[in-house]
């Protein structure tokens, strides 16, 4: 509200703002410092800044996704505002049978602090965000403006489906292609349709029907979306398989577990037919639907405790509780608004406060049976096809086709043979082939430097592979993507990252091939491969790296061959 004196009265917010009429700008006469520092008083009044530094300290000291260089134990070097950003514009707008004055404050806040880079060297950083205070001359204005905030932010409380529970629908994905939502586990392209969706005409028509609502001082008022800035985006929680599984492969192909075919070899969808949701009877991988039908229920089924725990201090109306909370929701987060606007009159806008919103997105948005079979679902088979895709942009990236070269062994006698367990021809000759990465030097597998370069490699995390990352990602509607080489203990249940459990293997050139062959072992160790991708988590572990082999029949071995 307005006051009866000082800058903060009507009579001195028009000596001293801004106003347009008729598209004619009227600008106030300068602020004195004694105006300013009143205007900078109260802002820090109203934010509490001793309040925010402690917060931001505890936010950032609690987590472990900052390198902050802490000084005296305190994060923030300083926090100041910017008395020459000081703007005061104001209008007066008939409304409700009266004139409304409304009058907003700007003032931007600088925040800094500092971080050591990956350099190791120290770094200046600031975050400069714009404050505004609103003031009226009407209480029943400024509740309807107070009114519309909360029903914004608290959008996800009130169960409001177009602002904060969306589906696959709100993106505009057809049922068919349900299955693509999950490339919303990629940060980079959750970032940029978040954006979309936020500035797009949906969302803010979904806005403009919300403060239609909201009594008559604003029923002719609109948002503006065009230039929002979403800021802060952060991924809550989302579906997801922690606990890998261990497979096999053996000394010849009898001994091969059969998911090893359609993820490092030859994906065929012939088995079947079976009738899936929304999509009629349908061909399948008989072993990956099998897999997903057996594992992915129950971590459905946490997300969805997850996502209750984490509302749990917020006050739902329990109709409405049950119902959202029981869809077939899959991932949640959160984001800040900045910049949103709202048009009062032609010639007067003002420049809200940042907005925190919740977001909780579902497959369908139909409630979800945790008893059910996979193709029964919509988030069921959605997830099927996705690792279908994920799959595919795995082997064409990769250049995957169905290993041909066989090894001869001995073992206790006994004449075996076995496959290479992966050939890939990387897809092309360009620098951009992971095979041309690998150098002629030996890596040790382990939680070792070198280790740890060829699994960067496998997993297409280098700065001249990202490219291809990114298009594995995209192409197969993936937010993540691993493949390396790990040590298993004796019993065949435990990765060990330790770097003095020296497995050696190197990289053979040969004419025309190149293979990632055995080399030497100090411990009686074997080898697993590990594939991560959104709904798949498997460790195959390599049986032909037995202890029982003697060391002139493990020099035999290989593991990649690029022919």
């Amino acid at each position: 509200m307005t006051e009866s004196k000082g800058i903060f009265s009507r009579s001195e917010l028009q000596t001293y703002g801004t106003t347009r009429k008729d598209n004619h700008e009227y600008p106030g006469i300068p602020l004195t410092q004694e105006k300013a520092n009143g205007i900078i008083e109260r802002f820090a009044t109203i934010l509490e800044i001793n309040e925010l530094i402690d917060l931001v300290n505890k936010i950032v000291l609690s987590s472990n996704h900052y390198d902050i260089l802490i000084v005296d134990g305190k994060i923030v070097k300083d926090i100041s505002f910017n008395r020459n950003s000081i703007k005061i514009s104001y209008t007066e707008k008939a409304a409700s049978g009266a004139l409304l004055f409304m009058s907003d404050i700007k003032i931007e806040l600088n925040l800094e602090f500092q971080l050591i880079n990956a350099s190791k060297e120290i770094v200046n950083k600031n975050i400069i965000t714009k404050q505004t205070i609103f003031a009226l001359d009407n209480n029943d204005a400024k509740e309807s403006l107070d009114n519309l905030y909360v029903q914004i932010e608290r959008a996800h409380v009130t169960g409001n489906p177009k602002i904060s529970w969306w589906n696959s629908s709100t993106f505009d994905y057809l049922k068919n292609d349900e299955y693509k939502i999950f490339e919303m586990y990629y940060d980079k392209t959750r970032s940029w349709r978040l954006k979309d969706h936020y500035r797009s005409d949906k969302f803010k028509d979904t806005l403009n029907t919300l403060q239609k609502g909201n009594a008559d001082w604003f029923v002719d008022s609109e948002f503006i979306v065009e230039n929002l800035i979403i800021a802060n985006e952060t991924l809550i929680s989302q579906v997801d398989l922690k606990q890998g599984q261990s497979r096999y492969y053996g000394f010849d192909e009898s001994e091969n577990d059969l998911l090893h075919q359609p993820i490092f070899s030859q994906l065929k969808e012939l088995d079947g037919p079976i009738n899936f949701v929304n999509l009629g009877v349908q061909k399948v991988n008989l072993e990956l639907f099998s897999l997903l039908n057996a594992t992915i229920r129950t971590p459905i089924l946490d997300y969805q405790k997850n996502l209750k725990d984490h509302f749990s201090n917020e006050v739902f109306e329990e109709d409405r509780f049950t119902e959202l909370f029981e869809r077939d929701n899959f991932m949640n987060g959160s984001v800040a608004l900045q910049n949103p606007q709202f048009k009062i009159t032609d010639d007067y806008s003002i420049t809200l406060n940042t907005v925190i919103m919740n977001w909780i997105l579902a497959v369908s948005g139909e409630k979800f049976d945790g008893t059910a079979q996979l193709n029964r679902t919509s988030i069921g088979t959605a997830i099927y096809y996705n690792v279908i895709s994920g799959i595919r942009g795995f082997h064409n990236i990769f250049g995957v086709k169905p290993s041909t070269k066989e090894i001869n062994y001995t073992v206790d006698n006994v004449e075996k043979k076995q496959k290479v367990f992966l050939t890939a021809t990387g897809n092309d000759n360009r620098e951009s082939n992971f095979w041309n990465l690998f150098g002629t030097s030996n890596f040790v597998v382990g939680n070792t430097s070198s280790g740890v370069k060829l699994n960067n490699i496998l997993s297409l995390r280098n700065d001249s592979l990202s490219n291809k990352r990114h298009l594995l990602l995209t192409a197969g509607y993936q937010g993540i993507f691993d493949l390396s080489m790990n040590v298993v203990d004796a019993n065949n249940d435990q990765i060990i990252p330790h770097p003095t459990f020296n497995h050696w293997y190197s990289v053979k050139h040969v004419p025309e091939r190149q293979e990632i062959v055995h080399s030497n072992s100090f411990f009686n160790l074997k080898l697993a491969f590990h594939i991560k991708l959104n709904f798949i988590n498997i460790y195959f572990i390599l049986q032909y790296t037995s202890s029982n082999l003697s060391e002139p029949e493990r020099a035999k071995m290989f593991y990649i061959s690029r022919v």
